[in-house]
């Protein structure tokens, strides 16, 4: 359910250690979580509205890794396939 992933997305946000998921620097966490995040994004928002604060840090992680040349290749301009 829609509270059980805001909820869900509270708790990960907290867990986030730096500018990126886990290090000072892009890694592999940030790769293999990147795709599933954006999708979440875009169907339900993260950090937008009244869940801003509880998803701050997922939402400047996200804008940071949308910086990257590399991350932004790999964003399918006809949109998901899944």
């Amino acid at each position: 359910s829609l509270p059980q992933l805001r909820s869900l997305l509270g708790e990960l946000n907290d867990m986030v250690e730096g500018p990126y998921l886990a290090a000072e620097e892009f890694t592999v966490a940030d790769c293999a979580a990147f795709p599933f995040f954006w999708r979440i994004d875009q169907e339900f928002g993260i950090g937008k509205g009244k869940h801003g604060k509880d998803e701050e840090k997922l939402r400047e992680w996200l804008d940071r890794c949308l910086q990257l040349d590399g991350v932004k290749k790999t964003i399918p301009r006809g949109g998901w396939w899944w």
